[in-house]
């Protein structure tokens, strides 16, 4: 199933963060995963830097590269403020993810199913989008060049091979990237860079996104049984029913037995009866409200874990959008 637990999974099999406690039961499985981790920021960290250098020193002096450079390097600056923003708040995030798969409702199968649904199209058009746009900048830094183009990457760039282009462009101190051995062996750590990215970005972008709509569905659920309220509670038989817990759709069905007890009961004690479908009435609105109230605890959680550095006293301006955008 695709959830949110699936994307941190996910983004600690790409060495981001670690929530999956059984991986570190072990020392050896702890240095594994450190390893890891270290290889991946350690590649990051040198293409960012070269392509960083190759913005202040080179791309600076043409106006047209210059701006794509700058946008580049503030997508990945963003990138890694979010993995740092995972690592520091792993817990909490581990504890909003816990509270979804053990209290979260599922009485509405066709809801979930839905939810779910959303979820996987959400996936697979973010992993497409950015897939795209990576694979268009492969495939552009291998098209051939028009003599005044060349010309032009050789008074900015002064490589001796102003043709060979790398999908992002990198420099390094001392190192001509065109040469032959420096050129295979940038392109190999960009195409592994530009993979890894891809599926981080992919996965850290639908985190809130799947947050929201699972929200969403537990909204819908919780609708369903407000407009219950005041009526009779039948099943898709015709049947009448009594909810014992909306969360777990657990309800009493009303037997021919119990009708013809009750039947019975008109005629007896017609005032214990009205005492009795009030009470029904008013459990049934309490589970209503104790359900509300989860959700507004996990909203508020969710509110705190990415808008904490923005309280303005005791309103959060964030909580407003959040409500918004999930209604």
């Amino acid at each position: 199933m695709v959830s949110v637990r699936f994307l941190c999974t996910s983004l600690e099999r790409l060495g981001v963060l670690n929530l999956n406690k059984e991986i570190v039961t072990t020392s050896k499985k702890r240095t594994l995963q450190d390893m890891i981790v270290l290889v991946h920021y350690s590649i990051v960290l040198i293409i960012w830097s070269g392509h960083l250098l190759c913005t202040v020193m080179r791309s600076v002096r043409h106006s047209a590269e210059f701006t794509q450079a700058v946008l580049e390097d503030c997508f990945l600056l963003s990138g890694l403020y979010f993995t740092i923003f995972l690592r520091v708040n792993k817990d909490q995030l581990d504890s909003l993810i816990t509270f979804m798969e053990n209290s979260f409702s599922k009485a509405d199968k066709k809801i979930i199913a839905l939810c779910e649904h959303k979820c996987k199209v959400l996936l697979t058009a973010v992993f497409v989008a950015i897939g795209c746009s990576a694979l268009g900048a492969f495939l552009e830094s291998f098209l051939p060049m028009s003599e005044k183009d060349v010309e032009i990457r050789r008074l900015v760039y002064r490589t001796q091979h102003p043709e060979r282009r790398h999908p992002y462009n990198v420099h390094y101190p001392f190192i001509d990237e065109s040469e032959s051995w420096a050129f295979e062996l940038v392109l190999m750590a960009t195409i592994y860079f530009a993979v890894v990215m891809q599926c981080f970005f992919s996965v850290a972008i639908c985190i809130l996104p799947f947050i929201m709509l699972n929200v969403r569905s537990q909204y819908e659920i919780l609708a369903k049984y407000i407009v219950k309220i005041g009526v009779k509670h039948r099943d898709h038989l015709g049947n009448e029913i009594f909810y014992t817990n909306i969360e777990t759709n657990e309800v009493r069905i009303l037997t021919t037995s119990d009708k013809a007890h009750k039947a019975r009961k008109i005629y007896l004690d017609k005032n214990a009866l009205i005492r009795r479908q009030l009470e029904y009435e008013q459990n049934y609105l309490k589970q209503i409200i104790q359900f509300h109230q989860k959700l507004l605890i996990f909203h508020d959680k969710v509110c705190c874990l990415c808008f904490s550095q923005i309280i303005m006293g005791s309103i959060n301006p964030f909580h407003s959008i959040f409500t918004f955008l999930i209604l």
